[in-house]
């Protein structure tokens, strides 16, 4: 159960980082002068003055949440943390390709984000966050010099 919750919890907090970084992009990256981008008529106006450097944001949030789920589960989870780990990753692969679908971006963007932000980044926070686990003492001296 508590695997089952950090892996739900991991989830839910990379979603709300990518979501957090996502809403700050305009404060950080101005929008094209005068142009709403908060709704989808906005954006679509919007559309033919809009730069490579206002995707770097979206970009960002997408990889920094995939990334941190991917860290928190390999970090503290006991069991299948690859598994585990993999599942979230999938499912924010799910959803990046629902947005490429659904939301307006060039064809070079939708490809590396579905292709760089989500599954490579949640494999990079898995091998962090082994990283980051506390070493138990291994009473075998080929595992306690780290060979394995």
């Amino acid at each position: 159960m508590r695997n089952f919750l950090i892996t739900i919890g991991a989830a839910i907090l990379g979603q709300l980082v990518a979501y957090l970084i996502i809403q700050v992009g305009p404060y950080v990256i101005p929008p094209p002068n005068g142009m709403d981008i908060s709704t989808h008529h906005g954006l679509y106006a919007a559309w033919p003055d809009v730069e490579p450097k206002h995707f770097f944001m979206l970009f960002l949030g997408n990889a920094f949440g995939s990334f941190l789920a991917a860290t928190l589960i390999s970090r503290f989870t006991t069991r299948r943390i690859l598994s585990r780990t993999l599942l979230v990753g999938l499912l924010y692969l799910f959803i990046g390709i629902y947005h490429a679908n659904v939301d307006p971006a060039p064809w070079w963007f939708k490809v590396s984000d579905v292709c760089i932000a989500y599954l490579p980044m949640t494999i990079l926070g898995y091998f962090f966050g082994i990283v980051l686990r506390p070493e138990k003492k291994s009473k075998c001296p080929i595992l306690s010099y780290g060979i394995f």
